[in-house]
């Protein structure tokens, strides 16, 4: 399994978190700053916004995944559901105050 987005533009992909929470590899075009900033920040490749390149992407992350990928995509996954569920409960909060 591979969690690919081609999006050129992204507020802030929270489907990307979720695969890597579950231990999905993820695949991101180089052009689509947020998700760049995420693969870079919590594993994942970042690719030429080419079919050739996305192709590449997905078959390198099927193939040959970086030693311990899966437990790390989970851990920065799970922490940043988990610091954004605080985050938005905190706002919720502030908003029906």
């Amino acid at each position: 399994r591979v969690m690919c987005s081609t999006s050129r533009s992204e507020g802030g992909s929270r489907i990307l978190v979720e695969a890597m929470a579950c231990g999905v590899p993820v695949v991101v075009c180089s052009d689509c700053r947020n998700n760049v900033d995420y693969v870079r920040k919590f594993g994942g490749s970042a690719v030429a916004p080419t079919p050739a390149a996305v192709a590449k992407g997905i078959r390198m992350a099927m193939d040959e995944p970086p030693p311990d990928a899966r437990g790390k995509l989970i851990e920065h996954g799970v922490y940043y559901q988990a610091t954004y569920a605080k985050f938005r409960a905190i706002v919720d909060g502030l908003v029906d105050a």
